[in-house]
């Protein structure tokens, strides 16, 4: 169609008209009003089709102009009785081409097939009508687009999004039970009394070799945060005669040497796990590169007799902000009320005279049943201790006798220390300051060692 003929049918039937159905309505129209003295073959021609054979068209060469004119006429003027007074004089003036084709089209604008041209004031009602429909129409396509996604973000946020953790926890199953395990090292003398905790899921790992384990698990709520433990149990005679900070120094030392990239920060100072004596550890803070992969952690050393254990536990550099804070809380150790009790340790302050001496002189002070002496007492015991085991062959029976009159002591000391507590709470509720004074003065005294739990406790003033 010519453009200002498209613009004047209606959107509705635009897509449903064509030019052949253009050529029907004449056809059908001229058909219907039969104008006389036209015959067929004309009305035919008008539309370019000839029914005459190629014989006939041989004879005949009539070409119809006259009828065809009158068919012009004739269907001109039925279109323009449908059309209303305004229509024809646009269309007279659009003959004579004094308006301008986009007037034209604007003039055109009517219903086809109606009696009559729109007027302005119609096609104004007729545009917000549409405007409206199509509003509406976007409006519930934006509705529904809404409404979809925000289905689909309630099904993400119920069935897929999983809230990150600010600080991890251990994993647990669906009754809220730890999922845990044990682990330990055949070979030490100690396997069934220091052990190593860690969360087991299906995909854990533990491998053993030598005097270490190696364990990779997870741990957190998702159980998607990656977890090492590297658990060793180094037995070593010469530590029987050298302090906790120099062990864990000369350990440090080693792996600075080997490989692995490690960088330490500064040893933390002496802390405890357990209760009463307390079982003394050190921590370091460190990072290490693992398989191409950065890992940060800690690296914690505990002594008992001559065997020293170091646990790391490490997790990716990138999972630092969220589990750092646990895996430095948690411990992972398991131990037995046995490895509590009899824990010591080597040292450098060792007391003269023989294992015999040292025992003798150590069961006499605590006979005097007096708390000035129990420091004195422990050297000697622990003295005795560190000889024994580094004979060349150990006396079992003086090991025994020292390990009973340590245990003789350390229950003296937890019966002392509970009593002088509860003191103490009785004058602080009575606002007695300078009773409570003394009492610490005199613990003080009493536990005068670093490597105790209760020197550390007194001097914080905390008495849980």
């Amino acid at each position: 169609f010519p453009k200002f003929l498209r613009k004047s049918i209606p959107e509705s039937y635009r897509e449903r008209m064509s030019l052949h159905g253009t050529r029907s309505v004449f056809r059908t129209v001229i058909e219907l009003m039969n104008p006389p003295g036209i015959c067929l073959a004309a009305r035919e021609l008008y539309l370019s089709h000839d029914i005459r054979s190629a014989v006939e068209n041989s004879y005949n060469r009539q070409d119809y102009l006259n009828d065809r004119v009158r068919l012009q006429e004739i269907y001109g003027n039925w279109i323009l009785g449908l059309l209303s007074e305004n229509a024809r004089t646009l269309i007279s003036r659009l003959a004579s081409e004094d308006v301008p084709e986009d007037n034209a089209e604007a003039g055109m604008e009517t219903v086809a097939m109606q009696t009559r041209m729109a007027t302005p004031e119609e096609l104004e009602i007729m545009k917000v009508k549409t405007q409206k429909k199509q509003t509406k129409r976007l409006a519930v396509i934006v509705a529904s687009v809404v409404v979809f996604l925000a289905l689909l973000f309630v099904v993400y946020r119920v069935f897929v999004y999983r809230a990150p953790e600010n600080v991890v926890s251990w994993p647990r199953d669906e009754q809220g039970k730890m999922l845990a395990n044990f682990a330990t090292i055949e070979s030490c003398a100690w396997k069934d009394d220091i052990n190593v905790q860690y969360p087991e899921l299906p995909n854990t790992t533990v491998e053993k070799s030598g005097n270490s384990i190696e364990i990779n698990t997870f741990i957190g709520k998702y159980h998607d945060v990656p977890l090492r433990l590297v658990f060793e149990a180094t037995r070593n005679p010469a530590s029987l005669s050298t302090n906790r900070a120099d062990d864990f120094n000369a350990w440090i030392q080693k792996q600075i040497q080997g490989n692995g990239n490690w960088n330490f920060d500064l040893v933390r100072s002496i802390a405890f796990y357990g209760e009463h004596h307390g079982v003394p550890y050190l921590t370091v803070p460190y990072s290490r590169t693992v398989n191409n992969e950065s890992y940060c952690g800690f690296a914690v050393q505990i002594r008992f007799e001559d065997w020293t254990f170091i646990l790391l536990k490490e997790v990716p550099t990138r999972e630092r902000w969220h589990a750092e804070g646990f895996i430095d809380k948690i411990s992972f150790f398991s131990f037995s009320d046995k490895f509590a009790l009899e824990q010591w340790e080597g040292m450098k302050e060792i007391q003269d005279g023989t294992v015999q001496a040292n025992l003798d002189e150590a069961k006499a002070l605590l006979l005097r049943n007096s708390a000035s002496v129990w420091p004195k007492a422990y050297l000697l015991i622990r003295s005795a201790l560190c000889k024994i085991k580094a004979a060349d062959s150990m006396d079992t029976a003086s090991y025994n006798k020292a390990l009973s009159l340590m245990k003789e002591l350390r229950d003296h000391q937890v019966k002392y220390f509970n009593a002088q507590k509860i003191a103490y709470l009785l004058a602080e509720s009575n606002k007695e300051t300078k009773t409570m004074a003394n009492i610490r003065d005199n613990l003080k005294a009493v536990f005068p060692s670093e490597e105790d739990m209760r020197y550390h406790k007194i001097r914080q003033n905390k008495w849980d």
